[in-house]
């Protein structure tokens, strides 16, 4: 059995800024009774998951090659600095090093490197995972309001998040953060894009099915990891352009068989250089873009029948071709209908604003700077989120998972915690309803309401 004195302080936590280890005294000597409570509280429930769950860690394929980092507690019991550029032989070391230095939060880079442990300009990049994120609260539902919570970064008081309100009540400070307990209809909502996501990767770009694996993030969202060596070399350009279609930026009338036409009301041909036109490539859907400089020719920009039909050979149903049609309404037997839907948005550059709509509420709303990034690290699979207390866990059927249940796997041992503001959470199947400022909960549902900054341990 492995034993630690659960108050022995980690020496990387006594000082730590982003990517090395400072020297230096206790950061738990100035704290307040409270605070060192909660310290002690928040380490020793996150050592007893790792002592209970610490199998269920899932380690990288290639783990030498990739580097991992820790974030530490800060003596207040939230998170503090992080520490990277850290490697490890086998998942006996970093099981070893949770239980004795209890991080509040384990990365592993999507990054191969040569030399992991290195500074970053010395690693010696060797390719990336491909990885997608998607969160609540990139998705704007409305329900949000109702379960978000403004939290003052000068005196720590919380209230719920009101319109309107951009100063703390209780001290009158600007400085506000903002958490949020998803629900289910977040939830459900952030499930409905990763399946948007899954038929994008299998469908456009090929990737079988074994080789995508979802994770719940382990707070309020979802993570999908490609496993597949063809895309384990793009680098940030290519995932930014591939980011951009999946979110359906930049679609082109084009690319359902809506072209321009230039020359009404005479007879003479008008070539792109009479007209002041730039051509330029768009390389996803093989045609031309011939686009008017603003103040020329605006009289082609409105005129409702400046355009033609000419659908593509090879038909409306692959792509963001069959999303379109399926949108519209169209097929390519269809060509007087679709006829009809650009003159009524004004003509071509009337349909093409209504294209760029139409392509933000049929891409996937994924977050395109953590797929860009070749050098993230990304919570390990299996480990606590300090943002919740929940795991980060695989969802073998994403239908039916329930990330409130399922990845709920802190004890159910009671803690007394001071409760900041009214509030409503629903747990392990179990609802609570918290009015009273000071009151016992499970494990669970206390650690939970510490990592939003809702209560404290007292």
């Amino acid at each position: 059995m492995i034993d630690f004195d659960p108050l022995e302080e980690p020496a990387h936590q006594k000082g730590i800024d982003d990517n090395k280890r400072i020297e230096g005294g206790s950061r738990i000597v100035s704290s307040t009774a409270t605070q060192l409570q909660n310290y002690q509280t928040m380490r020793r429930v996150f050592r007893e998951y790792y002592f209970k769950f610490g199998k269920n860690i899932e380690c990288p394929r290639e783990i030498r090659r990739r580097e991992f980092a820790f974030r530490y507690w800060g003596a207040n019991g939230e998170p503090g600095g992080m520490v990277r550029h850290l490697a490890f032989e086998n998942e006996g070391e970093i099981l070893a090093t949770a239980l004795k230095e209890v991080p509040c939060d384990l990365y592993c880079s999507n990054g191969y490197y040569r030399f992991p442990a290195y500074p970053m300009q010395q690693k010696e990049w060797l390719g990336a995972d491909l990885i997608f994120d998607i969160d609540t609260k990139d998705l704007h539902l409305q329900c949000q309001l109702n379960h978000s919570y403004l939290i003052c970064e000068s005196c720590g008081h919380a209230t719920k998040k009101i319109q309107g309100l951009d100063r703390c009540p209780s001290c009158n400070s600007p400085n506000l953060g903002v958490e949020s307990l998803p629900c289910h209809i977040c939830l459900d909502g952030a499930k409905k894009e990763v399946q948007k996501l899954f038929v994008v990767l299998t469908e456009d770009f090929g990737i079988e099915d074994k080789d995508i694996q979802v994770y719940f993030s382990g707070n309020d969202g979802f993570h999908l990891h490609v496993a597949d060596a063809n895309f384990q070399y793009l680098d940030a350009q290519a995932r930014a352009d591939m980011t951009g279609y999946i979110l359906g930026k930049g679609i082109l009338p084009e690319t359902i068989g809506v072209y321009r036409r230039f020359g009404f009301g005479s007879n003479k041909k008008k070539t792109n250089e009479s007209l002041g036109l730039t051509t330029v490539k768009d390389p996803s859907a093989d045609i031309s873009d011939t686009r008017i400089p603003d103040g020329k020719n605006n009289d082609e920009r409105n005129n409702q029948n400046n355009f033609r039909i000419r659908f593509p050979k090879s038909g409306l149903r692959y792509g963001w071709r069959n999303r379109l049609a399926q949108d519209l309404g169209v097929t390519d037997l269809s060509e007087s209908k679709l006829k009809n839907i650009v003159q009524q948005k004004g003509g071509y550059h009337g349909f093409r604003m209504g294209l760029d709509k139409m392509g933000k509420g049929l891409g996937v709303n994924i977050d395109p700077q953590v797929t860009m990034d070749v050098h993230r690290v990304f919570r390990m699979p299996g480990t606590l989120n300090s943002k919740s207390g929940l795991t980060k866990m695989k969802c073998i059927d994403l239908t039916s998972f329930n990330p409130l249940n399922e990845a709920c796997l802190l004890s159910d041992g009671e803690l007394k915690v001071k409760i900041k503001t009214p509030v409503r959470i629903k747990l392990k199947g179990q609802a609570f309803k918290i009015n009273e400022s000071l009151t016992s909960l499970p494990a669970y549902a206390a650690i939970y309401l510490v990592c939003k900054r809702l209560a404290i341990i007292i």
